[in-house]
């Protein structure tokens, strides 16, 4: 085989080499791209569940606003528990004594 046969022989093996490279690469550049769509559509399902989360959130009540005045209402119902108390048990030494 001459020189110029075998260099060119030689070119096809590598151009085949190369070409088959090339389909592996493209094979795995579109799985890449498949798995990355997947992730993107993904991500947003979870991104728009946050921010419906974040709006229920927003739209409740001040919790802390809410505990202090139940708090408050507390501490008027013992005093006036504490003050009812007080008062039977004047009536009863007064009905005793």
């Amino acid at each position: 085989m001459p020189p110029s046969e075998r260099t060119i022989a030689n070119l096809r093996d590598e151009l085949d080499h190369v070409n088959t490279h090339v389909a592996k690469v493209e094979k795995a550049c579109n799985t890449a791209e498949v798995s990355l769509s997947l992730q993107n559509a993904q991500h947003k399902r979870e991104l728009s569940q946050l921010h419906q989360e974040i709006e229920t959130l927003k739209s409740r009540p001040d919790l802390e606003g809410v505990v202090a005045e139940l708090e408050e209402r507390i501490n008027e119902m013992e005093d006036l528990l504490r003050k009812k108390c007080e008062e039977i048990e004047e009536n009863d030494d007064v009905k005793l004594g």
